[in-house]
């Protein structure tokens, strides 16, 4: 992903307007939708709703990026949810610059909905509490990734309590990418290019 410390760094340096003014803890909640492995159905509407609740009960500021998959439906409950604390609310409607590198970069913590490895990918890199919602499917591949996730203490499933724990920086985008260069320099060489 393109989100590295730097990018991140310079984000906060000039930070969204939209965003700025948003009291702590912000909470930058990144909401998928159905894919081949996830269905979100109305159970998982309804716990991602409730999450957004909880967060609202507890006093943090909510910055909401939908994805292309969030149903409608979905985004205009969460819509409703924050307009009961706009002060505290920022859900992007996909006008204007999309805000989403300014949401990681001025987070506290995440809420990120299990059916996207590069959303958990990206909020991982920030160094801050990632909260996992986990979603009705058949997991696969993404089961042992979220296991794997949880099992180093990189993220927590989403219980409605908002925590601190020590987190740093997970990225890796540079090793990914030394790695494919490796294997295509070594594959180059065997064919004499």
């Amino acid at each position: 992903h393109p989100h590295s410390a730097l990018a991140l760094e310079q984000a906060r340096d000039n930070p969204d307007p939209r965003l700025a003014n948003l009291p702590r803890p912000r909470v930058a909640c990144l909401i998928g939708g159905p894919s081949g492995q996830f269905t979100f159905g109305t159970d998982d509407i309804a716990r991602t709703c409730k999450a957004i609740d909880d967060l609202l009960t507890q006093s943090a500021s909510l910055m909401v990026s939908p994805s292309r998959r969030t149903p409608q439906a979905v985004t205009e409950k969460i819509k409703a949810l924050a307009a009961t604390a706009p002060e505290r609310s920022f859900v992007w409607d996909g006008s204007g610059d999309n805000p989403y590198r300014p949401m990681l970069a001025l987070a506290d913590a995440f809420l990120v909905t299990a059916d996207s490895t590069n959303m958990i990918g990206e909020a991982l890199a920030t160094g801050k509490p990632v909260y996992m919602l986990q979603l009705q499917g058949k997991a696969g591949k993404f089961a042992t990734f979220h296991d794997q996730l949880r099992q180093r203490g990189l993220t927590r499933d989403w219980n409605g309590q908002m925590e601190n724990w020590p987190c740093e920086p997970v990225d890796a985008t540079a090793e990914i990418s030394a790695e494919i260069v490796k294997r295509y320099s070594a594959f180059r060489a065997e064919r004499g290019q």
